[in-house]
Protein backbone atom coordinates (compact mmCIF):
# COMPACT_ATOMS: atom_id res chain seq x y z
CA UNK A 1 0.00 0.00 0.00
CA UNK A 2 1.50 3.20 -0.88
CA UNK A 3 2.09 6.38 1.12
CA UNK A 4 -0.77 8.12 -0.20
CA UNK A 5 -3.18 5.06 -0.65
CA UNK A 6 -6.32 5.22 2.31
CA UNK A 7 -8.59 2.23 3.19
CA UNK A 8 -11.82 1.25 4.90
CA UNK A 9 -11.74 -2.46 5.67
CA UNK A 10 -14.78 -3.76 7.11
CA UNK A 11 -15.57 -7.47 8.90
CA UNK A 12 -19.29 -8.05 10.28
CA UNK A 13 -19.95 -11.51 11.47
CA UNK A 14 -22.12 -11.13 14.44
CA UNK A 15 -26.05 -10.81 13.95
CA UNK A 16 -28.58 -11.35 16.55
CA UNK A 17 -31.64 -11.44 14.09
CA UNK A 18 -29.59 -13.47 11.30
CA UNK A 19 -27.19 -16.50 11.17
CA UNK A 20 -24.01 -15.69 12.58
CA UNK A 21 -21.00 -15.91 10.28
CA UNK A 22 -17.34 -17.26 11.40
CA UNK A 23 -14.80 -15.68 8.42
CA UNK A 24 -15.60 -12.11 7.87
CA UNK A 25 -13.38 -10.44 10.56
CA UNK A 26 -10.47 -13.41 9.64
CA UNK A 27 -10.63 -11.94 6.34
CA UNK A 28 -11.15 -8.32 7.06
CA UNK A 29 -8.01 -9.00 9.80
CA UNK A 30 -5.73 -10.94 7.22
CA UNK A 31 -6.96 -8.71 4.09
CA UNK A 32 -5.57 -5.37 6.40
CA UNK A 33 -2.41 -6.86 7.20
CA UNK A 34 -2.02 -7.71 3.77
CA UNK A 35 -2.30 -3.40 3.35
CA UNK A 36 0.09 -3.04 5.77
CA UNK A 37 2.88 -5.16 4.53
CA UNK A 38 5.78 -4.64 4.56
CA UNK A 39 5.04 -2.82 7.73
CA UNK A 40 3.99 -5.34 9.39
CA UNK A 41 3.38 -4.99 13.40
CA UNK A 42 0.14 -5.05 15.04
CA UNK A 43 -3.05 -3.67 13.13
CA UNK A 44 -4.85 -2.90 16.33
CA UNK A 45 -1.95 -0.15 17.30
CA UNK A 46 -2.44 1.50 14.39
CA UNK A 47 -5.79 2.53 13.73
CA UNK A 48 -5.44 5.89 13.52
CA UNK A 49 -3.15 5.63 10.01
CA UNK A 50 -4.36 5.45 6.72
CA UNK A 51 -6.43 2.03 6.62
CA UNK A 52 -9.41 2.58 8.97
CA UNK A 53 -10.40 -1.19 10.40
CA UNK A 54 -13.89 -1.91 11.75
CA UNK A 55 -14.66 -5.23 13.33
CA UNK A 56 -17.13 -6.72 14.94
CA UNK A 57 -15.29 -7.12 17.89
CA UNK A 58 -14.29 -3.42 18.47
CA UNK A 59 -18.03 -3.35 20.30
CA UNK A 60 -17.71 -5.52 22.93
CA UNK A 61 -20.43 -8.32 21.86
CA UNK A 62 -22.16 -9.99 22.36
CA UNK A 63 -25.36 -7.91 21.76
CA UNK A 64 -28.74 -7.96 23.80
CA UNK A 65 -30.50 -7.57 20.36
CA UNK A 66 -30.62 -6.54 17.09
CA UNK A 67 -31.68 -3.13 17.87
CA UNK A 68 -28.42 -2.32 19.69
CA UNK A 69 -25.94 -4.47 17.84
CA UNK A 70 -22.67 -2.90 16.08
CA UNK A 71 -21.54 -1.80 13.45
CA UNK A 72 -24.26 0.01 12.17
CA UNK A 73 -24.62 2.03 9.11
CA UNK A 74 -24.02 5.14 10.76
CA UNK A 75 -20.87 3.98 12.23
CA UNK A 76 -19.30 2.74 9.27
CA UNK A 77 -19.96 5.37 6.86
CA UNK A 78 -18.51 7.91 9.14
CA UNK A 79 -15.02 6.50 7.66
CA UNK A 80 -16.50 7.91 4.07
CA UNK A 81 -16.81 11.20 6.49
CA UNK A 82 -13.39 11.47 7.18
CA UNK A 83 -12.27 10.97 3.77
CA UNK A 84 -15.09 13.69 3.21
CA UNK A 85 -13.08 15.76 5.60
CA UNK A 86 -9.65 15.21 3.98
CA UNK A 87 -10.80 16.32 0.38
CA UNK A 88 -12.21 19.65 1.95
CA UNK A 89 -8.84 20.61 3.77
CA UNK A 90 -7.09 19.57 0.22
CA UNK A 91 -9.22 21.78 -1.61
CA UNK A 92 -8.23 24.68 1.17
CA UNK A 93 -4.88 24.24 0.33
CA UNK A 94 -5.70 24.78 -2.99
CA UNK A 95 -4.88 21.15 -3.96
CA UNK A 96 -8.35 20.87 -5.29
CA UNK A 97 -10.27 17.62 -4.20
CA UNK A 98 -7.64 14.74 -4.13
CA UNK A 99 -7.23 13.14 -1.36
CA UNK A 100 -4.57 10.28 -2.58
CA UNK A 101 -4.05 7.83 -5.23
CA UNK A 102 -5.93 4.70 -4.01
CA UNK A 103 -8.94 3.86 -2.26
CA UNK A 104 -9.30 0.08 -1.23
CA UNK A 105 -12.67 -0.75 0.61
CA UNK A 106 -13.30 -4.04 1.85
CA UNK A 107 -16.08 -5.55 3.12
CA UNK A 108 -17.41 -8.63 4.73
CA UNK A 109 -20.05 -10.26 5.79
CA UNK A 110 -23.95 -11.00 5.23
CA UNK A 111 -25.13 -8.83 1.95
CA UNK A 112 -27.25 -8.69 -0.71
CA UNK A 113 -28.17 -7.42 -4.13
CA UNK A 114 -31.24 -5.85 -5.21
CA UNK A 115 -30.15 -5.78 -9.04
CA UNK A 116 -27.71 -6.40 -11.00
CA UNK A 117 -25.00 -3.84 -10.38
CA UNK A 118 -26.00 -3.47 -7.27
CA UNK A 119 -24.45 -5.05 -3.84
CA UNK A 120 -24.48 -4.14 -0.17
CA UNK A 121 -22.84 -4.80 3.22
CA UNK A 122 -26.04 -5.88 5.87
CA UNK A 123 -24.78 -4.10 9.21
CA UNK A 124 -24.88 -5.76 12.25
CA UNK A 125 -28.49 -4.49 13.40
CA UNK A 126 -30.11 -5.90 10.02
CA UNK A 127 -33.27 -8.07 10.60
CA UNK A 128 -34.89 -10.55 8.12
CA UNK A 129 -37.73 -7.94 7.74
CA UNK A 130 -35.76 -4.61 8.10
CA UNK A 131 -32.74 -4.85 4.97
CA UNK A 132 -32.59 -0.84 4.73
CA UNK A 133 -29.38 -1.24 7.76
CA UNK A 134 -26.82 -1.63 5.25
CA UNK A 135 -23.69 0.13 3.32
CA UNK A 136 -24.21 0.46 -0.33
CA UNK A 137 -20.63 -0.63 -1.27
CA UNK A 138 -20.86 -0.64 -5.35
CA UNK A 139 -22.73 2.43 -5.00
CA UNK A 140 -20.05 4.12 -2.00
CA UNK A 141 -16.80 2.76 -4.79
CA UNK A 142 -18.85 4.65 -7.82
CA UNK A 143 -19.85 7.71 -5.40
CA UNK A 144 -15.74 8.26 -4.76
CA UNK A 145 -14.45 7.13 -8.67
CA UNK A 146 -17.43 10.11 -9.71
CA UNK A 147 -16.27 12.55 -7.06
CA UNK A 148 -11.89 12.02 -8.35
CA UNK A 149 -10.70 11.95 -4.46
CA UNK A 150 -8.31 9.72 -5.68
CA UNK A 151 -6.64 7.86 -9.11
CA UNK A 152 -8.13 4.70 -8.88
CA UNK A 153 -10.66 3.03 -6.64
CA UNK A 154 -10.57 -0.95 -5.61
CA UNK A 155 -13.57 -2.47 -4.57
CA UNK A 156 -13.74 -6.28 -2.81
CA UNK A 157 -16.87 -7.43 -1.47
CA UNK A 158 -16.93 -10.80 0.17
CA UNK A 159 -20.74 -10.99 0.51
CA UNK A 160 -23.75 -12.86 -0.30
CA UNK A 161 -25.72 -11.29 -3.27
CA UNK A 162 -29.22 -12.51 -2.94
CA UNK A 163 -31.55 -10.44 -4.96
CA UNK A 164 -34.08 -9.60 -2.58
CA UNK A 165 -35.78 -7.01 -4.87
CA UNK A 166 -38.08 -5.02 -2.43
CA UNK A 167 -35.20 -3.67 -0.37
CA UNK A 168 -33.79 -1.08 -2.29
CA UNK A 169 -30.26 0.38 -1.72
CA UNK A 170 -29.92 3.01 0.26
CA UNK A 171 -28.55 6.87 -1.41
CA UNK A 172 -24.69 7.92 -0.75
CA UNK A 173 -22.60 10.56 -1.09
CA UNK A 174 -21.99 13.86 -0.37
CA UNK A 175 -24.45 15.50 -3.52
CA UNK A 176 -24.19 15.04 -6.94
CA UNK A 177 -20.51 14.89 -9.25
CA UNK A 178 -21.10 16.63 -12.12
CA UNK A 179 -17.29 16.09 -13.68
CA UNK A 180 -15.79 13.93 -15.46
CA UNK A 181 -14.63 10.66 -14.80
CA UNK A 182 -11.21 9.96 -14.45
CA UNK A 183 -9.57 7.49 -11.95
CA UNK A 184 -9.80 3.54 -12.58
CA UNK A 185 -11.94 1.12 -10.80
CA UNK A 186 -11.21 -2.36 -9.84
CA UNK A 187 -14.24 -4.10 -8.45
CA UNK A 188 -14.36 -7.98 -6.93
CA UNK A 189 -17.38 -9.70 -5.37
CA UNK A 190 -17.34 -12.94 -4.13
CA UNK A 191 -20.07 -14.53 -6.03
CA UNK A 192 -22.31 -13.94 -8.80
CA UNK A 193 -25.55 -12.31 -8.94
CA UNK A 194 -28.57 -14.02 -7.08
CA UNK A 195 -25.94 -16.77 -5.82
CA UNK A 196 -24.11 -16.63 -2.13
CA UNK A 197 -20.95 -16.24 -1.05
CA UNK A 198 -18.92 -18.93 0.85
CA UNK A 199 -17.16 -20.04 3.94
CA UNK A 200 -14.81 -22.72 4.85
CA UNK A 201 -12.20 -23.96 7.41
CA UNK A 202 -8.47 -23.22 5.45
CA UNK A 203 -5.24 -24.73 6.16
CA UNK A 204 -4.29 -22.09 9.05
CA UNK A 205 -7.45 -23.77 11.07
CA UNK A 206 -9.77 -20.58 10.63
CA UNK A 207 -12.60 -20.40 9.08
CA UNK A 208 -12.32 -17.94 5.83
CA UNK A 209 -14.36 -16.64 2.56
CA UNK A 210 -13.46 -18.91 0.08
CA UNK A 211 -13.66 -15.13 -2.22
CA UNK A 212 -10.53 -13.39 0.23
CA UNK A 213 -8.61 -16.69 0.40
CA UNK A 214 -8.44 -16.71 -3.26
CA UNK A 215 -7.71 -13.09 -3.34
CA UNK A 216 -5.36 -12.74 -0.91
CA UNK A 217 -3.66 -16.08 -2.34
CA UNK A 218 -3.43 -14.23 -5.69
CA UNK A 219 -2.15 -10.96 -4.33
CA UNK A 220 0.95 -12.36 -2.35
CA UNK A 221 1.81 -14.00 -5.59
CA UNK A 222 -0.51 -17.38 -7.05
CA UNK A 223 -1.81 -14.43 -9.61
CA UNK A 224 2.17 -12.80 -10.43
CA UNK A 225 3.43 -12.69 -13.66
CA UNK A 226 6.27 -15.55 -13.25
CA UNK A 227 8.72 -13.81 -14.98
CA UNK A 228 8.38 -9.88 -13.80
CA UNK A 229 6.64 -10.95 -10.27
CA UNK A 230 3.65 -7.80 -11.12
CA UNK A 231 0.34 -8.87 -9.89
CA UNK A 232 -2.06 -6.19 -11.56
CA UNK A 233 -5.72 -6.28 -12.66
CA UNK A 234 -5.71 -8.00 -15.62
CA UNK A 235 -3.77 -11.16 -13.91
CA UNK A 236 -5.81 -10.84 -11.09
CA UNK A 237 -8.66 -11.06 -12.39
CA UNK A 238 -8.34 -13.96 -14.63
CA UNK A 239 -6.06 -15.50 -11.58
CA UNK A 240 -9.59 -15.63 -9.49
CA UNK A 241 -12.09 -16.28 -12.31
CA UNK A 242 -10.32 -19.27 -13.10
CA UNK A 243 -8.88 -20.25 -9.43
CA UNK A 244 -11.35 -19.46 -7.28
CA UNK A 245 -13.19 -22.65 -7.24
CA UNK A 246 -9.67 -24.85 -6.01
CA UNK A 247 -11.07 -23.06 -2.92
CA UNK A 248 -14.31 -24.66 -2.39
CA UNK A 249 -14.96 -28.34 -1.16
CA UNK A 250 -15.87 -30.33 -3.88
CA UNK A 251 -19.53 -30.58 -2.03
CA UNK A 252 -19.33 -26.87 -2.35
CA UNK A 253 -18.76 -27.14 -6.17
CA UNK A 254 -22.24 -29.20 -6.70
CA UNK A 255 -24.06 -26.68 -4.35
CA UNK A 256 -26.68 -24.43 -6.98
CA UNK A 257 -26.50 -21.66 -4.57
CA UNK A 258 -22.64 -21.23 -4.83
CA UNK A 259 -21.25 -19.82 -7.85
CA UNK A 260 -17.98 -21.13 -8.67
CA UNK A 261 -16.65 -18.58 -10.36
CA UNK A 262 -16.86 -14.47 -8.37
CA UNK A 263 -18.03 -11.39 -10.31
CA UNK A 264 -15.17 -9.71 -11.69
CA UNK A 265 -16.71 -6.94 -13.99
CA UNK A 266 -13.98 -5.95 -16.32
CA UNK A 267 -14.29 -1.90 -15.97
CA UNK A 268 -12.01 1.37 -17.19
CA UNK A 269 -9.36 -0.70 -18.80
CA UNK A 270 -8.13 -0.61 -15.14
CA UNK A 271 -5.79 -4.39 -16.52
CA UNK A 272 -3.06 -2.29 -15.81
CA UNK A 273 -3.28 -1.01 -12.18
CA UNK A 274 -0.65 -2.86 -10.34
CA UNK A 275 -1.18 -3.96 -6.84
CA UNK A 276 2.24 -5.19 -6.06
CA UNK A 277 5.33 -6.28 -7.54
CA UNK A 278 7.15 -9.86 -6.30
CA UNK A 279 10.24 -11.71 -6.07
CA UNK A 280 8.62 -14.10 -9.15
CA UNK A 281 7.14 -16.71 -7.15
CA UNK A 282 7.60 -20.29 -7.33
CA UNK A 283 5.53 -23.38 -5.89
CA UNK A 284 6.07 -27.23 -5.09
CA UNK A 285 5.39 -29.89 -7.46
CA UNK A 286 5.83 -33.89 -6.56
CA UNK A 287 5.84 -36.02 -9.54
CA UNK A 288 4.86 -39.85 -8.43
CA UNK A 289 6.91 -42.25 -11.32
CA UNK A 290 5.66 -45.16 -12.92
CA UNK A 291 8.35 -48.62 -11.66
CA UNK A 292 9.10 -48.12 -15.60
CA UNK A 293 11.09 -45.11 -14.94
CA UNK A 294 13.64 -46.74 -13.20
CA UNK A 295 17.15 -45.76 -14.91
CA UNK A 296 15.55 -43.46 -17.55
CA UNK A 297 15.17 -39.50 -17.67
CA UNK A 298 12.52 -37.71 -16.71
CA UNK A 299 11.83 -34.10 -17.96
CA UNK A 300 9.67 -31.11 -17.84
CA UNK A 301 8.69 -28.58 -20.19
CA UNK A 302 7.12 -25.45 -20.42
CA UNK A 303 4.26 -24.32 -23.00
CA UNK A 304 7.40 -22.97 -25.20
CA UNK A 305 8.65 -26.70 -25.50
CA UNK A 306 11.37 -25.70 -23.79
CA UNK A 307 13.02 -28.28 -20.95
CA UNK A 308 13.25 -26.46 -17.42
CA UNK A 309 13.74 -29.65 -15.12
CA UNK A 310 15.40 -33.14 -15.82
CA UNK A 311 16.33 -35.86 -13.81
CA UNK A 312 18.17 -39.19 -14.23
CA UNK A 313 16.36 -42.17 -12.23
CA UNK A 314 18.43 -44.70 -10.50
CA UNK A 315 18.13 -47.80 -11.84
CA UNK A 316 15.80 -49.95 -9.68
CA UNK A 317 15.15 -47.05 -7.45
CA UNK A 318 12.14 -45.10 -8.35
CA UNK A 319 11.56 -42.10 -5.48
CA UNK A 320 9.14 -39.13 -6.43
CA UNK A 321 10.33 -36.30 -8.06
CA UNK A 322 10.04 -32.62 -6.25
CA UNK A 323 10.50 -29.60 -7.96
CA UNK A 324 9.89 -25.97 -7.80
CA UNK A 325 8.31 -23.88 -10.85
CA UNK A 326 6.87 -20.67 -11.85
CA UNK A 327 3.13 -20.73 -12.76
CA UNK A 328 2.46 -21.51 -15.83
CA UNK A 329 1.99 -24.79 -18.09
CA UNK A 330 4.14 -27.50 -18.05
CA UNK A 331 4.34 -31.00 -19.31
CA UNK A 332 6.31 -34.26 -17.97
CA UNK A 333 7.36 -37.18 -19.70
CA UNK A 334 9.37 -40.47 -18.82
CA UNK A 335 12.21 -39.67 -22.05
CA UNK A 336 10.94 -42.78 -24.73
CA UNK A 337 7.51 -43.41 -22.84
CA UNK A 338 4.98 -42.09 -24.96
CA UNK A 339 3.00 -38.62 -24.72
CA UNK A 340 3.61 -37.63 -21.20
CA UNK A 341 1.38 -35.70 -18.90
CA UNK A 342 0.44 -31.85 -19.48
CA UNK A 343 -0.15 -30.08 -16.15
CA UNK A 344 -0.75 -26.54 -14.75
CA UNK A 345 1.08 -24.95 -12.22
CA UNK A 346 -1.65 -22.39 -10.37
CA UNK A 347 -0.26 -20.83 -7.04
CA UNK A 348 -3.48 -22.25 -5.29
CA UNK A 349 -1.92 -25.47 -4.52
CA UNK A 350 -1.24 -25.65 -0.98
CA UNK A 351 1.98 -25.41 0.54
CA UNK A 352 4.51 -26.98 1.35
CA UNK A 353 3.81 -30.66 -0.71
CA UNK A 354 2.08 -28.40 -3.15
CA UNK A 355 0.56 -30.08 -6.44
CA UNK A 356 0.95 -33.94 -7.42
CA UNK A 357 1.23 -35.57 -10.24
CA UNK A 358 1.13 -39.17 -11.47
CA UNK A 359 3.09 -39.82 -14.06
Amino acid sequence: MAADDWAIVVGVWLYPALDNLRGPENDAVAFAEWLRDPDGGDIRTKRKTQIQLILSSDFHPPFAGADVAKPTRDGIERAFDRLEREAQKSQKKNKGLRVGRRLYLYFAGHGFAPMREEAALLTANATPSNLRYHVAGRAWANWFHKANYFDEIVLFMDCCQNSYSNSPINPVGYGDITGPKVGLRFFGFGTKWSKVSWERAMLDGKVHGVFTTALLNGLKGAAADPNTGIVNGKALREYLLNYMREFLSPEDRQNPDVSPEPDIPDLDNAGGLVFTQLTPPIFSVTLRLPAAAAGKTISIMDNKFVVVKSTAMPVGAVTPWKVQLKRGNYLAQVIGDGQGVPFDVSGSEPEPDGKTINL
